[in-house]
């Protein structure tokens, strides 16, 4: 599997997050952490324009899961299927746990109040809001700088740290 974050995405399964989020950076980090999932979880503004352009309106409201130039999932449906390819069996039932018929409409529930309270979360901003209906989607800043995984090299963490580290100030236009 190539795992680079900006390379084609054509013939691989990636998690597409925001990176301009510091909650959005932080729950991918953490997933990627504990569950260590083979499915790449990468900022979906590293992703090739012509892929994520088309989506732009709901990358930016939830993450999505790309299987090759097509969405395979969104939301909660999204993230169990990223915990679903983990090797360790107890995050591979969380997974699906999240897809029973019974959980779904409360995960997504559950999922959609983060969505639109995450910069209440801790690593939000004020910035990371989710704008109401008939609003246009603010962007967060631009990152100052992009830096590589804090991780080492040859670990399976393969997420992207694209803006400052939780609990830092965004940089001032």
């Amino acid at each position: 599997m190539n795992n680079s974050a900006t390379g084609d995405a054509e013939g691989r399964t990636v998690l597409a997050f925001d990176g301009d989020r510091g909650f959005c950076q932080t729950a991918v980090r953490q997933i990627q952490l504990r569950a260590r999932p083979r499915t790449a979880a990468v900022a979906w503004q590293t992703l090739p324009p012509q892929l994520t352009e088309p989506h732009l309106n709901r990358l930016d409201r939830e993450v999505l899961l790309f299987d090759g130039n097509r969405i395979r999932a969104g939301g909660v449906a999204a993230l169990a299927a990223l915990l679903g390819s983990s090797p360790a069996r107890a995050y591979r039932g969380v997974g699906m746990l999240l897809r029973l018929p019974l959980i779904r409409p409360a995960a997504n529930l559950v999922y959609r109040w983060v969505a639109r309270n995450r910069q209440r979360m801790p690593g939000g901003t004020a910035a990371c809001a989710v704008p109401r209906a008939g609003q246009r989607p603010a962007r967060c800043p631009a990152p100052a700088t992009e830096s590589a995984s804090p991780h080492a090299p040859g670990t399976r963490l393969r997420t992207q740290q694209l803006t400052r580290p939780p609990g830092q100030p965004r940089p001032q236009p």
